[in-house]
């Protein structure tokens, strides 16, 4: 299903493999002024409001950080908006729900493409011991295991298709390619250890039994929110020893001193909090905190922090846009796979942005999360659906 599907779009995703490569920044313009002829062409089906606070975003936040420079500016405006510009404009070509998943497995699978033969690459030079990796076409520097751990937040997040049962064979080539994906990521992310991937997929298995359970067409995304709600007080208020004990609970409240840090994620997120609510207007200058972190690990706190609460307030008014589009892409007739999908692609990216600083650092991840946006908006108001 993949390799078909990129077949029959090769240009576009051989651009957006060319740009993932990232050897010169002239892919880049030129992804720019491909997407700007895309938008050209389909204006009235590219343009909306989500296009639009989305865009506001990335230039008051541009501003607020003055990054500088005519050209600098324009590709840290243009570059993420052009994911969701050519992610919007592909669903102009969809003709039904298979393609649409097609589409994002075929985005996943080269987003992928990169790490997985740099991965290779290092195992074959280094063996399992390697302490970096180095993430090919990006120069003779070395990638963080959690930044390139962020590559593969959309492979766990498919990993409960290995319990979806079908007969319909097209069923079954989305779960075998979804199993593939996932897969491949439990393997490289095992061995070098990150963990945020495998809470992705915890959730998501929470997630799957709770969507086996329900029926989209009648029940609100508010329904999901709020029973996910009640499940994490009723399991907060049981005593589980095990939990404590856990590399996800040490990852998120325990000290870890023995690498430099000297507050866990929970107490950063509290004193980010008070930073913020102390300086409402946001500081360009903000370096970090006391103890080692240097941001607050969290896409909204680290908006807020340097730029200020009129940037935090539209990129929550286009985060709201981003679940109402979601919202009501569940409630009309695309078919259950396809809202799965959409599910676990959304808590892949909120997970993520929960816990990464994600515009100083994982700015390649915000492009994605854009073009699954365009995606996303594309298919909501696609004619053809349930097919």
């Amino acid at each position: 299903m993949i390799i078909s599907f990129i077949s029959k779009f090769k240009l576009y995703f051989l651009l957006l493999l060319v740009v993932f490569l990232g050897f010169s920044q002239i892919f880049s313009y030129i992804f720019i002024i491909f997407s700007i002829s895309q938008l050209w062409r389909h204006s009235k089906l590219v343009i909306d409001i989500n296009f639009i606070f989305l865009f506001i975003f990335l230039v008051a936040f541009d501003l607020s950080t003055n990054t500088g420079g005519l050209v600098g500016r324009t590709v840290s405006i243009m570059f993420p908006v052009s994911f969701y510009i050519i992610g919007k404009s592909l669903t102009k070509r969809i003709t039904g729900d298979y393609q649409i998943i097609a589409l994002l497995f075929s985005f996943i699978f080269i987003f992928n493409a990169i790490p997985i033969v740099s991965y290779f690459y290092n195992l074959l030079n280094f063996g399992f011991d390697f302490s970096n990796l180095r993430l090919l076409g990006k120069g003779s520097g070395y990638i963080s295991f959690t930044n390139y751990a962020s590559y593969y937040a959309y492979n766990f997040s498919l990993f409960p298709l290995v319990f979806y049962s079908t007969r319909n064979n097209s069923d079954k080539i989305i779960k075998r390619n979804g199993i593939t994906l996932s897969i491949i990521a439990i393997f490289i992310i095992g061995s070098i250890g990150q963990r945020t991937g495998f809470f992705i997929l915890l959730f998501c298995l929470l997630l799957f039994t709770i969507v086996k359970s329900f029926n989209f067409s009648r029940v609100s995304l508010s329904n999901f929110f709020f029973i996910g709600t009640l499940i994490f007080i009723g399991l907060s208020l049981v005593n589980f020893d095990f939990i404590y004990e856990s590399t996800i609970y040490e990852r998120l409240f325990v000290l870890d001193s023995d690498k430099g840090i000297l507050k866990s994620r929970s107490e950063i997120w509290e004193i980010g909090l008070e930073e913020f609510f102390n300086r409402p207007d946001g500081d360009i200058h903000f370096s970090g905190f006391e103890g080692g972190y240097r941001y607050a690990h969290n896409l909204w706190l680290d908006v807020g922090l340097r730029s200020g609460y009129i940037v935090l307030l539209l990129l929550t008014i286009s985060t709201v846009l981003y679940l109402t589009n979601l919202a009501a892409l569940l409630k009309k007739t695309f078919l259950l796979e396809t809202k799965m999908i959409f599910l676990f692609l959304s808590v892949a990216i909120f997970s993520t942005f929960m816990v990464e600083p994600i515009m100083e650092g994982y700015t390649l991840f915000f492009c994605s999360y854009a073009f699954v946006y365009g995606v996303l908006s594309g298919a909501r108001f696609s004619s053809i659906i349930g097919k």
